[in-house]
């Protein structure tokens, strides 16, 4: 048990993007991570995990990409909430993921509304836990891994 923080490297997608956004593709290198960890887990810096035992993020996700999803606002609805991200580490996926960054079309939310439309997470309703689209399993974290929805207010 325990945790190991580590830098990410910068993935810069050809995107005009607002300065405040300019680094928001660098979640995507922690699939790259494949000689550190099968799993491995991302926070953005204004992310806190609520759960009493951090290590718990992991048992909890049993599919390619684990997140919370948002289901408050109408323009997020539906969509990764990518401040608290489970993956499987893969090369493979990682190269594929920056090379569907670099021919998706910009968004109002850069890399939600990539994370979500590579997952395939808008067609899943609610309720359900988790979808696989195109070979690629995600699966819905319950809030207590990221207070995107304000479970705990």
């Amino acid at each position: 048990k325990g945790s190991i923080v580590v830098p990410i490297n910068y993935v810069n997608i050809s995107w005009s993007l607002p300065s405040y956004w300019s680094g928001v593709f660098s979640k995507v290198y922690m699939f790259n991570l494949t000689t550190l960890a099968q799993q491995v887990a991302y926070l953005d810096t204004d992310a806190f995990l609520v759960d009493e035992e951090a290590d718990s993020v992991f048992a909890a996700c049993a599919a390619e990409l684990c997140a919370v999803r948002d289901f408050g606002e109408l323009s997020s609805a539906g969509m990764i909430n990518v401040g608290v991200l489970v993956a499987r580490t893969s090369r493979e996926r990682f190269r594929d993921m920056l090379k569907a960054a670099s021919e998706a079309k910009p968004a109002l939310f850069p890399e939600q509304d990539f994370f979500s439309t590579y997952f395939s997470t808008y067609s899943i309703p609610p309720k359900d836990a988790s979808v696989v689209s195109q070979g690629m399993s995600f699966q819905q974290l319950p809030p207590v891994y990221n207070n995107c929805n304000g479970a705990f207010e």
